[in-house]
C-alpha cells in the first residue's frame, strides 16, 4: 500500500456542531470560492445521521457554528433536473452522471415545521472523484424554493 493512501485514510479530530468527529481528509469536501454567504469557509463535511434521514448535513471544518441541512432534491421533486456547464463539468471531473452528488440546502425554522423549505434554485453538486465542491445559482425560473410540507397538505 502506497504512503499517501495510508495518510488519506488517517482522520482528524474536528469540533462540529455534532460534537467531535473523526473525518479522513479523503472524506472533506472542498469548495474553492466558499459558499454564497460564506465565502471564507472552503473545508466541509457531509454527515450522515440515521435518526435524520433523508436530511444529511454539511458541516463546516473550520466553523463548528455552521452547518446546513441538506437532501437530495430528488426526494423533493422527482422531476428535479437542470444543465451543468462545460466548465463545471470539467472543474469538478464530471465524467458520467454518478460522479457528482446534488443536494439542496434546507432552512428549517425552529419549532415551525410547517415553514421547511428546499432551495432547488441553488443545488450543491459535490464531486465523487476528487471531493470538490461548489454551489451553483439556476437561470430556470420555475425552479425555486419548494415548500414541502405546504405541498403535502394542498
Amino acid at each position: 500500500m502506497k504512503e499517501v493512501s495510508r495518510l488519506s485514510q488517517e482522520k482528524k479530530k474536528y469540533q462540529t456542531k455534532f460534537g467531535e468527529l473523526d473525518i479522513a481528509d479523503s472524506e472533506i469536501v472542498y469548495f474553492e470560492n466558499g459558499i454564497p454567504g460564506f465565502e471564507h469557509l472552503k473545508k466541509f463535511y457531509v454527515h450522515f445521521l440515521k435518526d435524520t434521514f433523508p436530511i444529511q448535513w454539511l458541516l463546516s471544518l473550520e466553523n463548528s457554528d455552521i452547518s446546513f441541512p441538506i437532501i437530495d432534491p430528488v426526494l423533493v421533486r422527482i422531476d428535479y433536473t437542470f444543465d451543468i456547464s462545460k466548465d463545471i463539468v470539467e472543474y469538478l471531473g464530471i465524467e458520467k452522471p454518478d460522479d457528482v452528488k446534488i443536494f439542496a440546502i434546507m432552512t428549517i425554522p425552529h419549532n415551525e415545521p410547517d415553514n421547511i423549505t428546499v432551495n432547488l434554485k441553488a443545488p450543491l453538486l459535490i464531486s465523487k472523484k476528487n471531493n470538490k465542491g461548489i454551489q451553483i445559482i439556476l437561470d430556470n425560473e420555475v425552479v425555486c424554493w419548494f415548500y414541502p410540507e405546504k405541498m403535502m397538505k394542498a
